[in-house]
């Protein structure tokens, strides 16, 4: 099993904008069928790093 315990950074690099993942975060989960979700930044030669989010949907379990 994998469990994710921390962030290592606050923030991810965006084309030199500093983007919160945890305020994307939060707008996710304000949606009525987002049961949570988890933003990090990936390496990208061009823009810096770029955002990726994991969802998961209200209306599924956790193990599908």
């Amino acid at each position: 099993n994998t469990y994710i315990v921390d962030r290592l950074k606050e923030l991810i690099k965006v084309k030199g904008l500093q983007v919160p993942p945890a305020e994307l975060e939060d707008l996710l989960l304000s949606h009525p069928l987002v049961r949570d979700a988890a933003v990090i930044g990936l390496p990208d030669e061009r823009r810096g790093e770029l955002v990726r989010a994991y969802v998961v949907r209200a209306d599924q379990s956790l193990t599908e």
